[in-house]
């Protein structure tokens, strides 16, 4: 099960993809499933999140413009792109910290990230991060 610090990291790194507007992370109440609600103002955004979605296996949904979710203010702007995870193992990394893997290499090839992050993340996620040299 993943835990709620992991969300709200996962809710920090999608929002350091250049070209997404806001980003929300959120256990759905009474189930075993985890949701992110992820605005995209162009499509290099929703490329990044589909090749993530793709590599961790999880499913990304492109959304009416005019989708609202409750976590969301009135002003959002940009297309809705959703991720749902399952959340029901105990399993580490969970399908949710699998897709937030292919998020920190994908930034961290970007130079949006540093080692710091991924040190702090392979500790918690139980993932390993090959490193560039020099």
């Amino acid at each position: 099960m993943t835990d709620p610090e992991s969300l709200n990291v996962l809710a920090s790194l999608l929002q350091k993809v250049p070209g997404v507007a806001s980003a929300r992370v959120f256990r759905n109440s009474g189930t075993s499933v985890i949701t992110a609600r992820v605005r995209c103002l162009d499509i290099g955004a929703a490329d990044v999140l589909a090749y993530c979605g793709m590599a961790a296996n999880t499913r990304v949904s492109i959304c009416e413009i005019k989708s609202r979710l409750g976590c969301e203010d009135d002003l959002s702007v940009g297309l809705p792109c959703d991720i749902q995870f399952s959340d029901e193992d105990n399993e580490l990394p969970s399908e949710c910290q699998r897709f937030g893997f292919f998020v920190v290499k994908t930034l961290y090839s970007r130079g949006l990230v540093d080692d710091i992050m991924l040190d702090s993340l392979e500790q918690s996620w139980n993932v390993h991060f090959r490193r560039t040299l020099g």
